[in-house]
């Protein structure tokens, strides 16, 4: 079986003995038809491909039956499950008896960090698996220590590498539902040829695109009203692979050329696409963005070809206002807990870590807890991967 999208040619992986193209073949399918047909390859060396499969699927037959899936929730799975997540937590250093916390001292806690409310339980692309139910520390904490009078909680600074997808509950379609209208356009035809409403603000298509459009020769376009919740220097953003224009109110106000990445980039490293625009913006005003986006002038050879568009939006959000909060709130707590470290954006298949240090706006966060905490600071790290904490190791 191949890695991903690790097969360039027709001919020599079949006669090397490779039995599987994953995860879809590009090159096999047709390709490989004409390679029989020319006389490249054998059809005994498709047999000796075809029944290496068989005989996989003949040994693992049992998996292949009827049954439903169904989720497997018990006591008993349950106890194995924490026991399992207690072991796998490493307890760094332990100073001051800063740990445990005892609930019989009725301590006043302050938690801070996006973590806190909504934990990191999976990393991303194939690490990503939604469970079957989740507690949130700032849930269980609240619970164990007796309600929201000794458990406050702040969220902290932002922890991401991409600019979200706009909210859809902030969109509005041509005819007033919550969304985005998309309209696919080929260049030799004034008229879209096919016009769509959807909910998601993004178009995402990987080797198989609309009937009808032509790749290269055609653009997609993304049109809503965007209304913010707040009145702020906001931040819209683009993900797109071809040639793009994005318009606020008819105003041009970003645009980058077509952009060259491969398709393991395209599915898992988000960053890689986006550009980014700041624009003031009020709160309770209707803008009326348009995205257009132009397919490749080319189709990739061995891989599929990549065309996509997405609008981003994130309304502004003060990280020294933040930090100034969650340090009142830390001066006013017997105990401040900070979750902090890196999420699925960070940690995921497809891309490697560029640098094993912590978020810097984090850092910054820590610091300004610790030094304002009336009593003891616990750091919380949420990683998969190592993280340097030398810059926070003396404070907390």
């Amino acid at each position: 079986m191949s890695d991903w999208f690790a097969v360039h040619n027709v001919v020599e992986p079949i006669k090397a003995g490779l039995d599987l193209e994953m995860p879809f073949p590009v090159f096999r399918g047709k390709r490989l038809a004409a390679a029989v047909r020319s006389g490249e390859v054998t059809e005994a060396e498709i047999d000796a491909r075809a029944l290496k499969m068989l005989d996989l699927r003949n040994r693992t037959r049992s998996c292949h039956g009827e049954r439903p899936e169904r989720s497997e929730i018990s006591e008993e799975t349950n106890k194995l499950a924490r026991e399992l997540a207690a072991g796998g937590i490493v307890l760094l250093k332990n100073e001051r008896g800063a740990l445990p916390i005892s609930p019989s001292d009725a301590p006043k806690i302050a938690l801070i960090g996006e973590f806190a409310g909504t934990p990191v339980v999976t990393g991303g692309g194939s690490a990503s698996c939604k469970p079957q139910y989740m507690h949130s520390p700032f849930e269980v904490l609240k619970e164990t220590f007796h309600g929201d009078n000794n458990v406050r909680y702040h969220a902290g600074v932002r922890t991401r590498r991409v600019i979200p997808l706009a909210p859809t509950a902030q969109l509005t379609s041509d005819d007033g539902r919550h969304g985005i209208d998309v309209r696919y356009y080929n260049d030799d035809a004034p008229e879209p040829i096919l016009t769509e409403f959807q909910e998601k603000a993004e178009v995402w298509m990987l080797g198989e695109f609309k009937p009808g459009l032509k790749v290269p020769g055609s653009r997609v376009e993304l049109s809503t009203k965007l209304t913010p919740e707040t009145t702020g220097e906001h931040t819209l953003a683009v993900r797109a692979t071809g040639e793009f224009s994005l318009t606020v109110d008819g105003r041009e106000v970003l645009s980058g050329p077509q952009k060259e990445i491969a398709t393991e980039q395209f599915i898992f490293n988000h960053v890689k696409l986006e550009t980014r625009v700041q624009i003031p913006m009020n709160a309770g005003q209707a803008y009326a963005i348009r995205l257009s986006n132009r397919s490749w002038d080319h189709l990739v050879q061995g891989e599929p070809t990549p065309y996509a568009a997405a609008l981003c939006f994130e309304e502004y959000r003060s990280d020294e206002a933040a930090i100034q909060e969650a340090a009142e709130l830390a001066g006013k707590s017997d105990v401040s807990i900070v979750y902090a470290g890196r999420n699925e954006q960070y940690e995921s298949e497809g891309y490697d870590l560029e640098d094993i240090r912590m978020p810097a706006n984090q850092t910054a966060l820590i610091k300004a807890v610790a030094a304002a905490s009336r009593g003891r600071t616990v750091l919380v790290l949420h990683c998969g991967n190592p993280i340097d904490v030398r810059g926070v190791g003396v404070e907390v």
